[in-house]
């Protein structure tokens, strides 16, 4: 341990003669499969706190101290003079100012005068001077040349221990592992010879450090056996509790420190889901210049998590006003779908407490038991869930001789008639076609209008279904249905509807009377979410039909009324008992608020009897393969509902709109995410059936298909066809801040008022 006064140059609490390497070369890679694992933790802002927290650590006593850039003149002739023959000596305190005047050269730039200070001193003190040579070379990124003064001043038997560790530093940066081991077991093995230093603590938690061994790193830090090398020890422990993943304990250090370094405790708060603290950090951090950006950069992403896109917006456009270039790359993030998203556990309590409670549901069960209109304004033929017309529920034929006399009326009743046909067969894709085929040579036929509509609302597209029901209204406004779901579709759309609800309202709480006036007044109260208002028409009114049977069932539903919810429901099912939608609503409102795992018993027992109509399941109205999907969830029978799609579509080759999409439902939640996207895919590529829940979905699935620039695609068009779907317009900020196009992100973080949090999308930091 000789001349360790001299070895160890202190100003006034010191600073290590040797250096951490940056925790890509050193603090992961040599510590092996583990620490990546520790590493993956760091989802959020872990990774980035670990590298702004020990960014910039120096490389040895000569670069630590802060250097104040002004030239440093050296006076040689301080230096004892030589005479030749005779082997210089000098005492320790003039080979240490010798030294520092080194130093300062070297910090204040003067590269080249401190290696030839250094050279001079080497004829006083070998050892030093290679030591302190190989510290200069590191810090010039020089590591083979800084391992030979290393090596020269172990040979020499002098500052073995910290050569050794210096060396291992070396060769971890020249990616030689195996070397590395080998000096810090020579470094242990000098260890005993500083026992008595104050130095002792703190050497012997580097050579733990780096030998992996962080509990003995972290037990020597906290037990130091003098006062130097605090800053340096406080490094040692905040790596360590990071590859703990203990940022709590490194937040406490960080905290601390007399220079705050505001970006990692912001990144560590943000990482324990501490928002509004780590806000607080990042603002802090903004006032240096040096670290602005970053911080602009990172208080956006906080406040994404934080669910408000719109904060976040503006964090975006401060950064781009900044440098929108180097904005772009200071965080890459990966976007994600969320876990829960397509979670199929635990899925029986979703759905029995917000099902019949989501607006799109309800909406579609009121869609899927709607009635068909031939041209007759006083004439309605029912769907093939109701008995109207002289329909019988499963029996079209029973039908035919009415259809037959409502064909004879006029053209365009006997060209709607193979449309209606097609409906009522739950051919829901093929009477699309059809009703859409007559419109350019009917534009304003309301009956017409109203059917089409109606047949985009069953298969989801409630933008084109708003679009025809209020054509339909305007052009008959006796057409009370056609008011009703321009009202229903409106809401779910976002779009005004105040003038038809005007209308309405004259209409239906009017003086006149008229045939099923207190249905259509429920109907109206129940789409205006005054569900109260319809409880003399849901306690009262007799309902002879599906119809009224359902939306019996919703209002009592929406009213918490479980006694009423249950007798329509099981109303409904006794009058359509090969019905899947009035058997899920039946299960949903009998074993509400009752034992989850009763109601999945329940649904497998209903499923396996396989006593359903499966027309209405593989060509009709999205409910009925929503509820099919459901069920199969519940009961944990999804393989199964897979299995029945692949067969059909073996034999399936005309009408495979809705199948598809039935089938692409079931991969997502079986989290086969790829097959799912090509089958959304086949629907909008190759069958051109393009509404806003399909795009999503394909979306959807390619986010999780690491397809990004087709996700990008899918949703720009969902949100033309559903501008108010926010979760379109967050996936799409996401996306393009992925993409590092910035200003697009921030125009659709833009457009999302308030708190938001999505159900589907997350990102992480890569």
């Amino acid at each position: 341990m000789a001349d360790e006064e001299v070895v160890i140059v202190e100003e006034d609490e010191g600073e290590s003669p040797v250096s951490l390497p940056d925790s890509e070369t050193a603090a992961t890679e040599e510590s092996g499969e583990d620490k990546s694992k520790l590493k993956k933790k760091m989802l959020l802002f872990g990774f980035p706190a670990l590298l702004l927290a020990i960014l910039g650590i120096a490389s040895a006593i000569f670069f630590l101290t802060k250097s104040n850039n002004k030239p440093v003149e050296v006076n040689t002739s301080e230096a004892p003079e030589i005479k030749p023959g005779k082997k210089p000596k000098i005492t320790a305190p003039e080979l240490e100012r010798l030294i520092e005047k080194a130093k300062a050269l070297y910090d204040s730039g003067d590269k080249e005068s401190a290696l030839r200070l250094f050279g001079e001193i080497s004829i006083y003190s070998e050892s030093v001077s290679n030591y302190n040579l190989g510290v200069a070379k590191m810090g010039e990124g020089d590591y083979k040349g800084a391992l030979e003064y290393f090596k020269n001043s172990i040979k020499n038997s002098d500052n073995e221990l910290p050569s050794a560790i210096n060396s291992a530093v070396c060769m971890l940066k020249l990616n030689d592992k195996k070397s590395a081991r080998e000096y810090i077991a020579l470094a242990r093995a000098s260890l005993p010879k500083y026992v008595a230093s104050p130095l002792y603590s703190y050497y012997y938690s580097l050579i733990n450090y780096y030998d992996d061994n962080y509990y003995e790193a972290l037990s020597a830090v906290s037990a130091p056996t003098g006062k130097f090398f605090k800053n340096e020890s406080n490094e040692i422990a905040k790596r360590a509790y990071l590859l703990f993943d203990d940022g709590s304990d490194m937040l406490e250090i960080l905290k601390k420190e007399k220079n705050k370094d505001y970006l990692a405790i912001g990144f560590l708060e943000a990482r324990d889901a501490r928002y509004k603290e780590a806000i607080d950090a990042f603002e802090a951090a903004r006032k240096y210049e040096d670290k602005r950006l970053k911080a602009v950069m990172a208080e956006a992403l906080v406040y994404l998590k934080a669910k408000m896109p719109s904060q976040a917006a503006a964090m975006l456009k401060e950064g781009m006003l900044i440098s929108e270039k180097d904005a772009a790359g200071v965080f890459d993030i990966k976007i994600s779908l969320k876990e829960r998203a397509f979670e199929s556990d635990k899925i029986q309590e979703k759905l029995l407490n917000e099902f019949l409670l989501n607006p799109k549901n309800a909406a579609s069960v009121i869609f899927y038991y709607a009635p068909y209109k031939v041209f007759n304004p006083n004439k309605t033929v029912s769907s093939i869930k109701k008995g109207e017309a002289g329909l019988m529920v499963d029996d079209i034929r029973a039908g035919a001789a009415y259809l037959e006399n409502a064909a004879k009326q006029s053209r365009i009743n006997a060209d709607m008639i193979r449309g209606i046909e097609y409906g009522l067969s739950g051919r829901v894709y093929l009477a699309n076609k059809v009703f859409k085929s007559l419109e350019p040579k009917f534009p304003t036929h309301a009956v017409l209008l109203y059917n089409l509509g109606l047949t985009y609302a069953q298969s989801g597209d409630f933008k084109e279904a708003n679009r025809y029901f209020v054509k339909a209204y305007n052009f008959d406004p006796k057409n009370y249905e056609a008011g009703i779901f321009a009202i229903i579709t409106a809401k779910i759309m976002g779009t005004p509807y105040d003038r038809i609800r005007e209308s309405l309202e004259a209409d239906l709480f009017g003086s006149s009377n008229f045939s099923n006036k207190a249905e259509y007044a429920a109907m109206f109260s129940f789409a205006l979410d005054n569900a109260v208002a319809s409880i003399d028409w849901l306690n009262n009114a007799p309902k002879k039909n599906a119809m009224s049977l359902a939306i019996g069932t919703l209002i009592s539903a929406k009213l918490d009324k479980r006694n009423s919810a249950i007798t329509n429901a099981k109303a409904l099912q006794e009058m359509l008992p090969k019905d899947i939608v009035a058997a899920g609503l039946y299960l949903f409102v009998k074993n509400s608020g009752e034992n989850v795992k009763f109601f999945a018993r329940e649904t497998q027992e209903y499923l396996n009897k396989k006593e359903y109509d499966v027309n209405s399941i593989f060509y009709g109205p999205d409910i009925a393969k929503d509820m099919y999907v459901s069920l199969h969830r519940v009961s944990g029978l999804l393989m199964r509902a897979k299995e029945a799609y692949e067969q059909r579509l073996k034999i399936e080759n005309n009408d495979r709109a809705q199948l598809l999409k039935g089938y692409a439902t079931t991969l997502m939640y079986l989290k086969m995410f790829k097959e799912a996207n090509d089958a959304y895919a086949k629907v909008i590529f190759d069958i051109d059936y393009v509404n806003a829940n399909t795009l999503f979905m394909a979306g959807a699935s390619s986010i999780a298909s690491a397809r990004s620039s087709s996700a990008i695609s899918f949703f720009e068009l969902a949100k033309m066809y559903d501008p108010t779907n926010v979760e379109s317009v967050y996936a799409l900020g996401l996306l393009y801040l992925e993409a590092s196009n910035l200003n697009q992100s921030a125009t659709q973080f833009k457009n999302i008022k308030g708190m938001f949090e999505s159900e589907f999308f997350d990102f992480d930091i890569r």
